[in-house]
């Protein structure tokens, strides 16, 4: 939606991964339950990480059904919302059928709500990574890139559906 504004991001963005690591670890070990990280890390695998952390470190989210129920998503719902992470090799058409065939099944509660970020391969390291929105994949270079695109894909989103801005794309 808006590519120059995720460049931008993406290039404020630096290497903060270390010190948000640092603040993590002082937010007490609950987290760790959940996700492991290994002590040796690279700048780019510690920029990653903070992304797998952050989930479990913030407060998740609320879901409201059709019938005005509030269900507050678990931490691991709320990590897996976010960011998916698949084995190498998984064919993206079929996973986009799938994805189609549960948005069709069942729109309320949907295994995945769009947009989030696909990763095939290792948390840290992964060989390919999508931003998914609007059911396409749509290929990054990196999982920061398509972290930072995922984030004005949601406000774009808002914009659309919510406030109803014209001029929203």
């Amino acid at each position: 939606m808006y590519p120059s504004k995720a460049t931008k991001l993406y290039e404020m963005w630096g290497s903060k991964g270390r010190r948000v690591l640092q603040w993590a670890e002082t937010q007490g070990s609950s987290w760790k339950k959940y996700i492991t990280i290994p002590d040796e890390l690279t700048e780019d695998q510690a920029d990653l990480a903070v992304f797998h952390i952050l989930p479990y470190l913030l407060p998740p989210g609320f879901h409201q059904s059709a019938q005005g129920k509030r269900t507050k998503f678990s931490k691991v719902e709320a990590a897996r919302a976010f960011i998916d992470i698949q084995p190498v090799g998984t064919n993206i058409p079929q996973y986009l059928r799938l994805l189609e065939m549960d948005l069709e099944a069942n729109q309320e509660k949907a295994i995945r709500k769009q947009p989030y970020v696909l990763a095939l391969g290792d948390m840290l390291s992964p060989t390919q990574v999508f931003l998914m929105a609007e059911r396409l994949a749509i290929e990054h270079d990196s999982t920061i890139a398509a972290v930072m695109r995922l984030g004005l894909e949601k406000w774009s989103y808002k914009e659309r559906t919510i406030w109803g801005y014209a001029n929203a794309e």
